[in-house]
């Protein structure tokens, strides 16, 4: 029973940043017809990977998904969803993306947890008219269980517990598939 309950919570585990991300980064972006780009740390991008293919991105209009820390060139007719960690080393290349000459039109900021008041003031102080969405999600988790793996079919394993499958006809399937 307690490894049928873990599953469960794993399952959960992998589902939650999904409907994290689904309610409100991916509900934002179908408000709008233009396309953007999608602005990623290296948390985020693991997270996003989880749930998501570069085809469902497409699908809710992201054109490219690019790394935070890297080089990139300005597309300012092109508005921009940042989805980070809040730490002072992501809000300094959000900053920086503004503060002298606008890389993008507009940014659509999503952090992965509680952002401290500090970094979310330097943000407002350098680029506040640029900003049109700033939210906390609060799906800053991955599994740190070493004998899990965590990839896209969670999402589709948690359809098992919204069809009804009991926990043991969960771990029938999993048994089988896997091996």
């Amino acid at each position: 029973m307690i490894n049928n309950c873990f599953l469960i919570l794993v399952m959960l585990s992998c589902y939650l940043p999904l409907t994290g991300i689904q309610d409100t980064i991916i509900a934002d972006c179908r408000k709008s017809e233009i396309w953007k780009i999608l602005i990623l740390d290296p948390f985020t991008t693991k997270l996003l990977s989880t749930c998501c293919k570069m085809s469902d991105l497409m699908a809710e209009k992201i054109t490219i998904v690019e790394d935070l820390y890297k080089s990139r060139e300005p597309v300012p007719e092109m508005k921009a969803i940042y989805f980070m960690t809040p730490t002072s080393k992501c809000v300094e290349a959000f900053i920086a993306d503004f503060k002298t000459k606008p890389k993008y039109k507009a940014a659509y900021v999503y952090f992965t947890d509680y952002c401290p008041d500090d970094l979310f003031n330097n943000m407002k102080l350098y680029c506040a008219k640029y900003i049109r969405v700033c939210k906390e999600i609060n799906i800053s988790f991955m599994p740190q269980e070493a004998q899990v793996s965590v990839h896209r079919s969670c999402v589709y394993l948690f359809c098992f517990i919204i069809a009804g499958l009991t926990a043991t006809a969960i771990t029938a399937t999993l048994t089988s598939t896997l091996t």
